[in-house]
């Protein structure tokens, strides 16, 4: 085998490590694979999880903060209490005609009750003065079911994915938020949850492994030499 073949096959090697590299960045990064979200089939929800006794909920009437401090970082501390706890962040938005109501909770199994003690603790700590109102375990029912219907005359999935970046160098000028939306939509009605699952430490390790192990990959087609005889 000369030479110009043996660099004809590293090129082709090169550019189907390179193909391979792009394709996984397409599904696990960008989650391409939610395209198809259509045509997976729909898997029941255990019964054990439907259950509104793992919930608690507060109604936010008013929020108070100072205008010198950013509010971004006062929420990542909210979160990342109850991330830290390993349960679940509930965000629910109710809009009609007449406005809006805003609601924030939470959902774990195991220990509901101090779930909800450190939100109601991270929340007045972290924003004095705020008003929040309790939702009793019969009201969180009353609401869901009014605003979340159990069938539904016309069914809908959407999926929507991001790629998340830095922001800390540029909090000033960052405009993207939840206000935006909720100014966006004034005056119609919707129903909006949103809910942030915490991945445990193992979870957490094998996608961080994943993506060294893609940058590995990737990271041979950086550079190319070929030489000629």
């Amino acid at each position: 085998m000369n030479n110009a073949e043996e660099n004809t096959k590293l090129q082709i090697r090169a550019a189907s490590i390179m193909e391979k590299g792009i394709e996984l960045v397409d599904l696990f990064v960008n989650k391409n694979y939610l395209i198809n979200i259509d045509k997976c089939e729909i898997v029941p929800l255990d019964e054990t999880q439907k259950s509104f006794s793992h919930m608690s909920m507060f109604e936010i009437n008013k929020i108070v903060y100072d205008k010198n401090e950013n509010i971004n970082d006062k929420l990542v501390s909210v979160y990342s209490a109850l991330s830290n706890f390993g349960s679940s962040a509930l965000l629910i938005i109710f809009s009609d005609e007449k406005g809006v109501k805003f609601y924030l909770g939470t959902r774990d199994i195991s220990q509901p009750d101090v779930a909800k003690q450190i939100l109601k603790k991270s929340l007045r700590g972290n924003f004095p003065g705020i008003e929040i109102k309790e939702q009793k375990m019969e009201q969180i029912e009353r609401l869901l079911e009014g605003y979340l219907p159990k069938e539904y005359t016309n069914k809908a999935i959407s999926a929507v994915s991001i790629v998340p970046s830095f922001r800390d160098d540029d909090k000033d000028h960052f405009v993207q938020g939840l206000d935006k939306f909720i100014d966006t939509m004034t005056g119609e009605k919707y129903t909006a949850v949103f809910i942030s699952s915490p991945l445990n430490k193992t979870s957490l390790e094998n996608k961080k492994r994943g993506f060294e192990e893609l940058y590995t990959a990737l990271s041979q087609c950086a550079q190319v030499n070929l030489s000629y005889a």
